[in-house]
């Protein structure tokens, strides 16, 4: 009886016991009927709830996936670069590993324990993991590993932010401010002065320019008189109000300092003066077919001669009836140098394969099946990665599995040989990648290829799709590595986009579609002004000039 009472699975001994006390008692037939259909109907349900409970679990997984990126957003650093303590250290171990070295890097005499578990959205002072070994298959998995940054070396003094008041630019202009004794005793004689510097604030103001033509009369023989008279100068308004810094003035003020044309008109009325609304977005208007002509030349040259172009776009909302309606705008940025902005009412790939016909240089973008058509076009431009949109998917997983955070440190140790590189040549900076970039490169595969044939990685999790990323663009993330001029991310045109983020939270939406083009048209030459280090509001300036200059005799 023992011995059958073991062959019986464990969740069947109580309907067993169950059964044996009715057989002992004398049941009938029908009771023990009712017993085995009880028993079948429990197994039924434990196993519809151990069903419910696995797909709950794989939900509460999902939806915590879900919201941990959003928690980052909300609450944690948005910093995507881990701390810098430890990258010399990850540089000389990988170039260590690369060597065939089998010791580890040195480490600090002193370290303090960090608990793996801890935040992965911690500040930047906090200790980053260091490694112990990096050499491949090695005892240690590099995700596995946790690491302190190297205390300060011992008598070096912290730099000190000098105190103080600055001394104020010499350009600005002085106005003098006397300040003579309460009493000043009688045969008193002057030995010199206190001299002390304030910043101070004169209120802008308008002045109305009047312009003066002088007429000469010219008596001729045939007792007819010629009168000679300045023609009217080309206007960027043809006979407008407004004069080249008042026109540079209002478009600077909504396309470069985000004011839009509600607050600007206010700000105006202080003043006396009467700026409608209407009013200004006619002056931009009007004046933007001439400032287009210096856009289409720009790019035409740039689609010609520039060899590197990042193109990336961000939403906007624009005026439609009965419902505002999203669009987007682009930026494209030619060799890091020249700006341009461009609308399209829909995010389609005719987009950039039309603007960037006739280009064969190298597009830098991230994997948006907007771009697919560009790259498949027949000597169109070959594809550029770019390494912070990869970076970001692990910075996302990384809430989720810890295992993300060695690619954090990989993608952080290329950005800084990159910042070491900055100021080289193209050739210089192709040289120091070829030497330092391309051991972490070849570690940053490995790992990932690791992982990937990982089973205890969720085939859906953040984790995976961050490696599925990398492994499908890695041809175009690695791209930077046969060309110095190839920036490592499209950073710069996201800086650009950022721009347009900021200004459309003040301005809220474009007008039409019309006025979306002219939006593109000004933030193209303001942009591009200031990536040559020009003061943007002076170069509309002079771009809206006709030569009227105020008397001033």
């Amino acid at each position: 009886m023992h011995r059958a009472a073991t062959l019986i699975a464990p969740q069947d001994r109580g309907f067993a016991a169950s059964l044996v006390i009715a057989l002992a008692q004398g049941a009938s037939s029908d009771t023990i009927a009712t017993i085995v259909a009880e028993n079948r109907d429990l197994r039924d349900k434990n196993a519809k709830l151990l069903i419910e409970n696995e797909s709950q679990r794989t939900r509460i997984a999902s939806l915590q996936e879900q919201v941990a990126p959003l928690s980052t957003l909300l609450f944690g650093v948005k910093r995507e670069r881990l701390p810098a303590s430890a990258l010399q250290l990850l540089l000389d171990a990988i170039v260590l590993s690369a060597d065939g070295a089998t010791s580890p890097p040195t480490e600090p005499p002193a370290a303090h324990s960090q608990d793996a578990t801890a935040s992965p959205m911690a500040p930047d002072t906090e200790p980053a993991p260091e490694r112990t070994d990096w050499e491949p298959g090695g005892a240690q998995a590099p995700s596995e590993v946790a690491s302190v940054p190297p205390p300060p070396p011992s008598g070096v003094r912290k730099h000190r932010t000098p105190h103080g008041r600055r001394l104020l630019p010499e350009h600005l202009p002085i106005e003098t401010v006397k300040l003579p004794p309460d009493e000043i005793p009688e045969g008193t004689r002057c030995i010199g002065q206190e001299v002390s510097y304030r910043l101070a604030y004169r209120k802008a103001g308008y002045i109305r320019l009047r312009v003066v033509r002088e007429k000469f009369a010219e008596d001729n023989d045939d007792a007819s008189t010629m009168v000679h008279i300045a023609s009217v100068p080309d206007e960027m308004i043809p006979r407008g109000l407004p004069d080249p810094a008042m026109l540079a003035h209002a478009i600077h003020s909504k396309w470069a300092d985000h004011i839009p044309y509600t607050r600007l008109s206010k700000m105006i009325a202080r003043h006396g003066l009467e700026a409608s609304v209407s009013t200004l977005s006619a002056w931009e208007k009007l004046a933007e077919p001439t400032a287009r002509i210096v856009v289409d030349a720009a790019w035409e040259q740039a689609i010609t001669k520039c060899q590197v172009m990042g193109i990336d776009a961000t939403g906007v909302r624009v005026m439609d009836t009965p419902h505002d309606r999203r669009a987007h705008v682009w930026v494209l940025l030619a060799d890091r140098a020249q700006v341009f902005f461009r609308y399209s009412a829909l995010h389609t790939s005719d987009m950039p394969k039309s603007w960037l016909e006739g280009f064969q240089g190298f597009a830098v973008a991230d994997a948006s099946s907007v771009y697919d058509d560009l790259f498949r076009t027949p000597f169109g431009p070959t594809e550029a990665g770019c390494f912070a949109h990869a970076r970001r998917k692990y910075f996302f997983a990384m809430p989720t599995d810890m295992r993300a955070r060695p690619f954090l440190e990989l993608a952080d140790a290329l950005f800084a040989i990159e910042r070491d590189a900055a100021r080289l040549s193209p050739q210089g900076r192709l040289a120091a990648r070829k030497e330092r970039s391309v051991p972490v490169i070849e570690h940053f595969a490995r790992e990932r290829d690791r992982l990937l044939a990982d089973s205890t990685v969720d085939p859906r999790g953040p984790l995976s799709r961050a490696l599925r990323y990398s492994l499908n663009h890695w041809a175009a993330l690695t791209r930077f590595l046969s060309n110095g001029r190839i920036p490592l991310s499209n950073n710069d045109v996201e800086r650009e986009i950022r721009h347009v983020a900021i200004g459309r939270r003040n301005w809220m939406h474009l007008g039409s579609d019309d006025a979306a083009e002219v939006a593109c048209t000004w933030l193209s030459l303001i942009a591009s002004a200031r990536h040559a280090g020009l003061d943007s509001e002076q170069y509309l300036r002079d771009l809206c000039r006709v030569g009227i200059a105020p008397d001033t005799v």
